[in-house]
């Protein structure tokens, strides 16, 4: 009986020696704790709230202030600097840790593939520059993530370009020897409707116009460094003491559908479609024309930045309202040469508007193009009446 159960025990064993498996590699990555960004590389975390943006910015409104005459570059002023004579090199540093990281739509958990900007916080300074944050690098990340290698140990953010652009980055992350692995939730645009208010100069609603979309443009400011970047100063005087490593300009692009169709307004206004909210990667402004005959044209400028309200407020005004402040030198008005007068008006968001009647406040633009006289320009609105006399001159040698 004794030998049996050798036996048996000895077969067990040589069993459970040919059927062993192979030990299951660990990975070496650490997680490191960053808030809800942070995950395991293959185990998304639970999404957290949509980060809202703090601060709208002024620029958007000032933006807001140019009637546009068609797609154009947009007044909009660059977060980049300027370059004034020698710019020193400001190369980054390189190290031996790993980034593993991973983008994931905050709304479905789905992979993103994205270009991201990996930014150092505080990075040490060097014989030209001072210390401050730096552009480590500029990859594009695959939808099941990857590693960036070859990292000096630090803080950094991250700057997604398929994310909003109310998304200013993740939060921080501290990358230690030999790795970390890190997820950031995305918050991807997404198409938000628009609508337009029409009236005419005595605030009565506006039910049918024709419309024409005259075109849209996407820009990008996705080269030049976020708000938050505390930026890096060269240490010699006399060289330009510009942000090393963040520096970038911008590209734009314009496309033109040609529709035009009769319209009519709903309950909330001429229904304008959705469009698609600001990424970093692309910032869309969309323009389109209303037309009603009798009446001077509105155009609505449709920003990619607006979010909390997307009505906007515009008033169609008859031409000859305004001929009795246009004169010749002899005191002629405007009514003697009505073909020489445009006029064109603008709109506003009524979340701008600092009273009741946002139509008043809509800007107005005049053209005068009178063979015999100087060109004439002027912008007004409607609160701004009575208007002043405006007396076209000789263009000269015709004086």
């Amino acid at each position: 009986m004794k030998l049996l159960l050798a036996g048996l025990t000895l077969v067990c064993l040589v069993i459970a020696f040919l059927l062993r498996g192979e030990p299951v590699p660990v990975d070496p990555l650490p997680v490191v704790p960053t808030g809800d960004l942070a995950a395991p590389f293959d185990v998304p975390a639970a999404p957290g709230p949509s980060p809202q943006a703090e601060n709208r910015l002024e620029t958007e409104r000032e933006r807001r202030q140019v009637v546009e005459e068609g797609p154009r570059e947009p007044d909009r002023p660059f977060n980049r600097a300027i370059a004034i004579g020698d710019v020193p090199a400001d190369p980054v540093e390189t190290g031996e840790c790993t980034l593993r990281l991973l983008l994931l739509d905050r709304a479905t958990l789905a992979g993103v593939q994205s270009k991201i900007d990996l930014w150092r916080l505080d990075a040490p300074g060097n014989a030209e520059w001072a210390r401050g944050d730096q552009l480590q690098l500029r990859a594009e990340i695959p939808e099941e993530g990857c590693e960036l290698g070859g990292l000096p140990e630090g803080e950094y953010r991250v700057v997604v370009h398929a994310g909003r652009s109310d998304q200013p980055g993740s939060p921080p992350v501290v990358l230690r020897t030999p790795g970390t692995v890190f997820t950031v939730y995305v918050d991807r645009p997404e198409l938000l409707p628009a609508w337009l208010k029409l009236t005419d100069g005595h605030g009565r609603p506006i039910q049918e116009a024709v419309a024409t979309h005259l075109g849209s443009m996407v820009t990008s400011v996705a080269e030049s460094a976020p708000d938050w970047v505390e930026r890096r100063q060269v240490k010699d005087p006399n060289k330009s003491s510009v942000q090393g490593g963040g520096a970038g300009g911008s590209f734009s692009g314009t496309h033109f559908s040609g529709y035009r169709k009769p319209v009519v307004a709903g309950p909330r206004g001429f229904e304008l479609g959705p469009f698609p909210a600001d990424a970093h990667e692309g910032q869309r402004t969309d323009w389109i024309r209303f037309q009603r005959q009798g009446y001077c044209d509105v155009r609505c400028t449709v920003w990619g930045a607006d979010r909390e309200q997307r009505t906007y407020a515009g008033v169609m005004i008859r031409p000859d309202r305004i001929y009795h402040a246009i004169r010749l030198p002899d005191g002629t008005t405007a009514d003697s040469f009505p073909a020489a007068v445009r006029v064109t008006s603008g709109t506003i968001l009524e979340a701008d508007a600092r009273t009741g009647a946002p139509w008043r406040e809509a800007p107005i633009d005049v053209t005068v193009e009178h063979p015999d006289y100087q060109r004439l320009n002027f912008r007004f609105r409607l609160e701004d009446e009575p208007l002043e006399t405006r007396v076209l001159q000789p263009k000269k040698g015709n004086s």
